[in-house]
């Protein structure tokens, strides 16, 4: 196939999706809040009487429940229900609480009448359509219930596939990793949930079309991409292309059907690009359209919050502070390792040294060859993506480390495949 047409395909799928997903959308906003009421309320009462973010009694911030972000979502898929919906899809606000805080938002809204005063176009809040949907059957308890439940059909589609091709162990892999940030606790929100359902919504698609080559790796990185940016909260977004290249690299290598480095890194680098492309496209539109609507220039506002998220200060007790790159990483490291606290060095260090020298004993114990196969250094690149990440959203990583530090699923995916696929093959193993 030509580049030209490669590319045009490319351009043609990016589009089609992002157009249909905006009249899902507008679908959702014609909805009439009248009909969500009555659920929509049951949720307005326990958010309101909820903290914005509820600790686990031994004071882990891994279990940390995130009531404020779900209540401004379904503060937003509210007010998508008033007025036109062509517009109200694209210029999404919400109602602040005004005197009576953040928490009161949706409250006040659904029982008061009270207008939306606070603009969050920087986001798609496609979520919050569907919020808005499944408030005609159930409330927030609901939801996040069925969330989760999904997510684990979605997980056993995906393992059910590595298990049929021989590669369980690379599916135990995926359950330790997942484990390791201890998944289960996407139940305790709907915020958390939106980038684990795309990416093992994704993964099937993946493993089954990457033999039939990259160009349809490349479609799949953009599938992804768009709909990570669309439903998203900017929480683990990196897993919804790392973890299913991950599986792919590993599975290649291990079959022997790896091409030269060259061409794996351009490959990657490719999916990489498509997805990154795809990402910031769908935002770029979502400016773009909604400034548009509204005769207004929300590139600013979007750009004032990218600086922000990037470099912005830090307010704690009556201190403010610039978390550099390193404070972002160590961050949701110590969160990962069951911290109490948002920066505990001893901690991670001593964590880490463990891991090295777990790893180290075994693969020095059970290693195939001298030297490495084919991809490990692939894989270990992709698992790195995760810091870099942290690295330059310092401000965001470093603030929402209780929900970002689940992106290290493929940091520790990233680990475990390989020295997996360096490891001395037992009995039928992979088979």
């Amino acid at each position: 196939m030509k580049r030209k047409v490669r590319y045009l395909i490319y351009i043609g799928v990016f589009t089609a999706l992002l157009l249909l997903l905006y009249l899902l959308l507008v679908l959702f906003a014609t909805v009439p809040n009248s009909a969500i009421t009555g659920k929509m309320m049951d949720s307005a009462v326990y958010l309101s009487n909820e903290k914005p973010y509820v600790f686990s009694e031994d004071g882990q911030h891994q279990n940390i429940t995130d009531n404020l972000a779900d209540q401004m979502w379904l503060n937003i898929g509210w007010h998508m229900g008033i007025g036109d919906p062509f517009v109200s899809a694209l210029d999404t606000r919400y109602c602040d609480g005004m005197e009576y805080g953040p928490s009161m938002g949706l409250f006040l809204s659904v029982t008061r009448g009270c207008e939306a005063n606070t603009d969050y176009t920087r986001y798609w809040h496609g979520t919050a359509g569907i919020l808005r949907v499944l408030h005609l059957f159930t409330d927030i308890h609901g939801i996040r219930i069925l969330g989760m439940v999904s997510l684990v059909w979605l997980l056993w589609r995906t393992l059910r596939i590595l298990l049929r091709s021989g590669h369980w162990d690379m599916g135990v892999c995926l359950l330790f990793s997942l484990f390791w940030v201890q998944v289960w606790n996407l139940r305790l929100s709907v915020e958390y949930q939106p980038c684990f359902l795309i990416c093992f919504g994704l993964c099937p698609a993946f493993l089954r079309l990457e033999r039939r080559g990259d160009f349809y790796l490349n479609l799949l990185a953009i599938v992804a991409g768009t709909l990570t940016a669309f439903f998203d909260f900017l929480t683990t977004e990196t897993i919804t292309i790392l973890i299913p290249l991950l599986l792919v690299v590993a599975i290649r290598s291990r079959e022997c059907r790896l091409e030269s480095p060259r061409k794996v890194l351009g490959m990657l680098l490719c999916c990489g690009i498509c997805w990154a492309l795809a990402y910031l496209g769908t935002f770029a539109v979502k400016w773009g359209a909604v400034s548009l609507a509204t005769g207004e220039n929300h590139f600013l506002s979007a750009f004032n919050s990218v600086g922000q998220r990037v470099n912005g200060a830090v307010t704690e007790g009556n201190v403010q502070k610039m978390p550099g790159m390193l404070a972002a990483v160590v961050s949701n490291l110590s969160v990962l390792f069951e911290g109490t606290s948002r920066m505990e060095y001893r901690m991670v260090i001593f964590n880490l040294i463990i891991i090295a020298i777990l790893f180290f004993a075994i693969y020095r114990m059970y290693r195939i060859r001298k030297t490495l196969r084919p991809g490990t250094v692939f894989i270990l690149l992709l698992g790195s993506i995760v810091l870099l990440r942290y690295s330059i959203l310092a401000n965001h990583s470093y603030l929402h480390s209780f929900f970002t530090y689940r992106a290290l699923a493929s940091t520790m995916l990233a680990g475990l495949l390989a020295m997996l696929i360096n490891l001395r093959p037992g009995k039928q193993w992979g088979k």
